[in-house]
Parts: structure tokens; C-alpha cells; sequence
């Protein structure tokens, strides 16, 4: 059963629009002329590429994902200013404040303004941390909680940017590495998708016009 999409107009001149699902186009119109329906344009669906629509809805939440995600280096930057900014005698609500301050990312901003307000409450700053483990991670949280246990704060959160500021070089260079190799087995994967939706179909009707079938090798 194929799905049409088709307008017509009612008996007053109203126009309509709209799908329906029919065995043949014939039969779409003959439903449609039931219902007092005057067909004006009727034309089949294609729904050649409908199997990729669960891919392409995983691919658009997948591509929102990595808008709002905050970039590492942000976090580094934060981090190393942090600790020179309190190594250097301000407060941490008043050095995340004026980090949030000058943030550009909307969402990092946004949580340093959170974290910020947190610690004016009264909490720690890995208990402000805590309430945002999309942006710390765990490793990240525990070590500022030592810091703050020993008194050396400033220095764990400068072995903490170094940290990341490695981690961070580390994944550029395995994402450089594997870029190559990834846009090869898209480019494979794109051809074969050609060759089985319009090159091999079109070579089948050729041999069904000749009365020939398509060679076992080609199938």
C-alpha cells in the first residue's frame, strides 16, 4: 500500500490538501471521489529513503548535543584562571564571578554564575561543582574536594588544567589520526548505497526489457 499526497476541492470551491494511503493511485482517487471530493492533483509518496529517517532524527539529536556541549579548553582556561586568581588572594565567589563575567559560552556562563551562587549559600566549591556533572567530571570534582581537605586548592587546580590542557591535545591528535579513515568508510558507504538504490536497479530494468535477468555475479 503506497501513501499519496493529493488536493481537491469540496462542492462550495474549498480547497483541501492532505495524504492517504491507497493499493493504486486509481484507488486514492476513487476514495477521495467518495467523500464528494472533486480531485484536482494526486501524486504517490516516495519513500525510497524513509528507512533513514530513525538515522537522520539520531544524527540531528547527536549534532544539538555537540552545540550546547561546552568545549574543554573552556574549562581549562577556567581552571587555570581560577587558581591563579585565588593563589592570588580573591575569593573563589568573587573569582567565578568575574570568570562568568567575561565567559563567552552561554551555557559555561551560565554555570559559573550557578556555582558562583552556590558557594555565596554557603557550599564548597566541589559541592557547587557537584550540582553540574555534565560539565565536571567526577575526577574533577574529587580532586578539588582534596584540594580543599589539604589547603592546596590553587595548586590542584593548576595540575588539574594541566590535566585537561593534555587530555585535551591528546583527543585532537586521535581525532586528526582517525579523520581520514572515518570519511573512507562514509565515502565507501555512500557508493555502495548508490549502487544498490539506482545503478543496479536501473541495470534490471535494462535486462527486463532484453528479457534477460541481471548476472548471478552482479546479485
Amino acid at each position: 500500500m503506497a501513501t499519496y499526497t493529493f488536493l481537491t476541492k469540496d462542492a462550495e470551491g474549498n480547497r483541501h490538501e492532505g495524504e492517504i494511503r491507497a493499493d493504486s493511485i486509481d484507488m486514492a482517487a476513487q476514495k477521495l471521489s467518495a467523500n464528494d471530493q472533486i480531485v484536482i492533483s494526486i501524486k504517490e509518496v516516495d519513500t525510497t529513503f524513509d528507512f533513514l529517517g530513525p538515522f537522520i532524527d539520531e544524527v540531528s539529536l547527536s549534532i544539538e548535543k555537540f552545540r550546547n556541549r561546552i568545549p574543554l579548553s573552556n574549562i581549562v582556561f577556567f581552571t587555570r584562571q581560577l587558581s591563579t586568581m585565588y593563589s592570588a588572594g580573591l575569593t573563589l565567589e568573587r573569582a567565578i564571578k568575574a570568570l562568568a563575567q567575561e565567559e563567552k559560552h552561554p551555557k559555561l556562563k551560565k554555570v559559573l554564575t550557578s556555582v558562583a551562587e552556590n558557594i555565596r549559600k554557603g557550599m564548597t566549591l566541589s559541592e557547587a561543582l557537584a550540582r553540574h556533572p555534565g560539565v565536571f567530571s567526577s575526577l574533577f570534582i574529587a580532586l578539588t574536594r582534596a584540594g580543599e581537605v589539604s589547603g592546596n586548592l590553587d595548586k590542584i587546580l593548576e595540575e588539574l588544567a594541566t590535566y585537561l590542557e593534555n587530555l585535551e591535545d591528546t583527543r585532537r591528535k586521535v581525532k586528526g589520526a582517525l579523520t581520514y579513515p572515518v570519511f573512507m568508510m562514509l565515502f565507501l558507504a555512500g557508493m555502495l548505497s548508490a549502487m544498490f538504490l539506482w545503478i543496479i536497479p536501473k541495470f534490471s530494468d535494462v535486462y527486463s526489457q532484453l528479457g534477460s535477468n541481471l548476472p548471478a555475479a552482479t546479485l
